[in-house]
């Protein structure tokens, strides 16, 4: 995973990563509890540089509270997470 943007960020959040080749990706978004808040669809990725949009919403569509979170991607070659600011 390259980085995220704006972070800390207030009303969206961008994901950038780039692949060593095409790959079935799982992107989530996890509480500082380690509670799972948003799951994005597993779906293939290409190898170029990829970007996944985050609202600050949970999977039920309601926006979170401000706080720290954590974007973990993992495929079948990588298993990385990094730190989020969420600030309303």
């Amino acid at each position: 995973m390259h980085s995220a943007f704006p972070n800390p960020f207030n009303s969206h959040v961008k994901t950038v990563f780039s692949l060593t080749d095409v790959s079935q990706i799982n992107l989530s978004i996890v509480n500082i509890l380690g509670e799972t808040v948003r799951t994005f669809k597993n779906q293939y990725y290409t190898r170029v540089l990829n970007t996944i949009a985050w609202n600050g919403e949970n999977d039920f569509g309601y926006d979170l509270s401000t706080g720290i979170y954590f974007c973990g991607l993992k495929s079948e070659n990588i298993d990385n997470s990094i730190k989020l600011l969420y600030v309303k």
